[in-house]
């Protein structure tokens, strides 16, 4: 396929770089991931993991993970690599997770600030602390989770 316009590539590197719209993708993976039965800390909004997970809020959060991850698979086009330059590519702001960065992000790093971090940094709340050693799981660990109920889900099917 062709490839798509510059503005589309800003817009996905912004929107998956966006610390707001991955908390809410963190949060959506956490309540279906988390059923009332098990939420042991009062987690804000606990109405959530009492209601009915909506497998189309779920679909569409795994969806901007996705567009993330192609988002950044590429390289920055050439000149654009030196620090002056990258952010007029996407993925810079106030709320980035790229926002204190002095070159242009990588895939690797796009997996690290999002898929691997720490469920604290994404949500700033006390509740998501792993002080008490609960262990409270990154986004990557939320998506097996997701990945391994569809499979059960689908083998109880058969």
């Amino acid at each position: 396929p062709l490839p798509s316009h510059n503005l589309f590539n800003r817009l996905r590197r912004d929107l998956t770089a966006d610390s707001t719209l991955l908390a809410c993708v963190y949060r959506v993976l956490h309540v279906h991931c988390h059923r009332p039965s098990v939420v042991l800390k009062d987690y804000p909004g606990r109405s959530m993991y009492e209601a009915d997970a909506s497998e189309t809020v779920l679909a569409r959060a795994i969806h901007l993970l996705t567009l993330g991850v192609y988002a950044w698979d590429g390289d920055v086009p050439t000149g654009s690599i030196d620090s002056a330059n990258w952010r007029s590519q996407g993925g810079d702001g106030v709320a980035s997770v790229f926002v204190n960065f002095d070159r242009a992000p990588t895939a690797s790093d796009w997996v690290e600030k999002v898929l691997l971090r720490n469920p604290y940094e994404i949500m700033r709340r006390n509740e998501y602390r792993d002080d008490d050693g609960c262990g409270e799981q990154n986004i990557l660990w939320l998506l097996r989770q997701v990945a391994l109920e569809t499979q059960t889900r689908e083998q109880d099917m058969s």
